[in-house]
């Protein structure tokens, strides 16, 4: 995720930026108006990561299913292997777990996993945060185990 200073860059240049709503001095103070936007941005790049999950998921699906039927084990094998780390790291989190399993399942909508888990929706939005970190988290371990075998 990008520091700081990237995020307020980019909430700045909103200001200035024809595409936003301009800030008026007169309406709001400048700070609260910064804040607002640094925050819109913050919450954008989850939602996006969150968009983003479940084709992630739906990728770890078909490489398992394809290391079953496919005469290349070892890229199925490393699916497998992705997946299963990703459901030991959340098993003491019993909500996340939950929707990585629904989502394994093909259910990927925030509102039919809140209805199947009966859940309120704010519930599950932050718990499909936590599962990209962890996603996130098993991604970039993997990225170094791969740079030490090279």
């Amino acid at each position: 995720m990008p520091d700081a200073e990237d995020i307020a860059r980019e909430a700045i240049a909103q200001l200035y930026d024809p595409k936003y709503k301009k800030w008026d001095p007169a309406e709001r103070d400048l700070l609260l108006d910064l804040g607002s936007r640094v925050n819109g941005i913050i919450q954008n790049r989850r939602r996006k990561k969150v968009e983003v999950l479940g084709d992630e998921v739906d990728e770890v699906r078909a490489l398992d299913a394809e290391r079953r039927d496919s005469a290349d084990p070892v890229r199925g094998i490393e699916a497998r292997q992705t997946l299963d780390r990703l459901l030991a790291r959340v098993s003491k989190d019993e909500l996340v777990e939950q929707i990585l399993l629904l989502m394994t399942d093909g259910v990927f909508k925030a509102a039919e996993q809140a209805e199947a888990l009966k859940r309120p929706i704010k519930d599950i939005y932050n718990a499909r945060r936590r599962l990209v970190d962890h996603v996130e988290s098993i991604r970039r371990e993997e990225r170094e185990e791969h740079a030490k075998d090279e």
